[in-house]
């Protein structure tokens, strides 16, 4: 045992020299030459998450998951497992399952984050039903931890519910202004990372946004671990698409998407944020060529969410390139949808933007004013300053009578 402690306390020396593979090889030692099985369930546990997208780590987390009895241990692996290694359709059924084993006090954030995936991942808002009286319920006896805050406001969000999302995103931050960016785990570290930008500093330059990115983000990137260098790049992407050069936007897209792993739903944002740049710059085949892939990735993921980054970048590419009609016909899908998202820069709001752009410039003015209308109403209370652009300039273009 005193071998095994002294390999885990150098595997985390090591994560931040070596990367996140090799920390976690050093974990897997540490577990094999751990003389109790709690220790050892407890070490392979921290290496499946420090290596989440390694094929050594989905075999670690079977393991955990057919041999080990601790109801936490075995849901952090099928966490890992569901989110890397299989569809959502098939992770959310293991996620379901492990559920009901865990204690009291990890039920909450469980429960939010199973009917979050769902919700989100496989467009199916009867995941949803019976949340609010189920929260109800738990903060009449305790207070929600500042993750479940944070999974609240995303899912308030996905709802169009603004003002609500705005209520859990404050107390998330708020709540977790104490927390040591080096002694959380990484799938927490993320979101004590973003917990401060879904209001709307998604750009992360100001505070607390930025100090938290300049804490959180260089620790995740030093795990060497594919997933969290292209969180890295997916922010650095969006800062270089906003102010140029485009070159730099196109090259970190294109060095995440060579990691040479499935990056899940970070695949479908960055070859979205190829496909503007491509389009912006005139290059109407390469960004073609981009689409194409984000159709395949989308189908392999098992994800009908993030297949709305594929007709968003057609209808985008067409509108670049003079096609209104064509614009209008690929981005039909978001007329009368009837979810938001994760927020303003996800894929429904652009998309009901250009819509507008599309239908008044084929003439149908009517149904520019009714898209504008709808954008309007979905981002009522966004506190994200990119919504009010939307809505201003939807009404602009549809030529409505709003006084604003």
């Amino acid at each position: 045992e005193e071998l095994a402690a002294g390999l885990e306390q150098r595997a985390y020396d090591v994560a931040q020299r070596r990367g996140g593979a090799a920390a976690a090889a050093t974990l897997e030692r540490a577990a094999e030459l751990s003389p109790l099985l709690t220790d050892r369930w407890r070490r392979l546990v921290s290496a499946v998450e420090l290596a989440s997208t390694q094929p050594s780590s989905a075999r670690h987390a079977r393991e955990v998951l057919e041999q080990c009895a601790d109801p936490v241990l075995r849901a952090r692996a099928a966490m890992v497992l569901a989110d890397e290694h299989m569809p959502v359709s098939e992770g959310s059924a293991l996620l379901e399952d492990v559920l009901h084993d865990l204690p009291r006090g990890e039920v909450a954030e469980a429960v939010l984050a199973l009917r979050a995936r769902v919700a989100m991942h496989q467009l199916d808002l009867a995941a949803l039903d019976g949340i609010d009286e189920f929260l109800a319920a738990w903060e009449a006896e305790e207070r929600l931890s500042w993750r479940c805050a944070g999974m609240l406001g995303e899912i308030a969000t996905f709802r169009g519910r603004h003002r609500e999302a705005a209520q859990w995103l404050l107390r998330a931050r708020a709540d977790s202004e104490h927390e040591d960016p080096d002694t959380l785990p990484l799938y927490s570290m993320f979101d004590w990372v973003v917990a401060a930008s879904y209001l709307g500093d998604v750009p992360m330059n100001e505070p607390p946004a930025s100090t938290r990115r300049v804490a959180g983000l260089p620790l995740m990137r030093a795990t060497r671990d594919p997933v969290w260098l292209a969180v890295d790049d997916l922010l650095a992407c969006a800062a270089a698409q906003r102010e140029g050069p485009f070159a730099l936007s196109t090259a970190i897209a294109r060095t995440a998407l060579g990691y040479g792993v499935s990056l899940g739903g970070l695949e479908t944002a960055l070859q979205s944020r190829l496909v503007h740049v491509l389009g912006a710059v005139g290059d109407d085949a390469g960004a073609g060529a981009v689409i194409d892939a984000l159709d395949s990735c989308a189908e392999l993921l098992d994800m009908p969410w993030e297949g709305l980054w594929s007709s968003h970048s057609r209808g985008l590419l067409h509108l670049l390139a003079g096609r209104p009609e064509a614009a209008a016909a690929a981005l039909a899908r978001f007329d009368g949808i009837a979810y938001l998202g994760r927020g303003v820069r996800d894929a429904v709001a652009p998309s009901l933007a250009l819509l507008v752009e599309a239908y008044a410039g084929s003439g149908r003015a009517d149904d520019a004013r009714r898209i504008a209308a709808d954008l309007d109403r979905w981002l009522d209370g966004c506190y994200d300053p990119l919504g009010g652009a939307y809505v201003h300039s939807g009404h602009a273009l549809a030529a409505t009578d709003d006084p604003d």
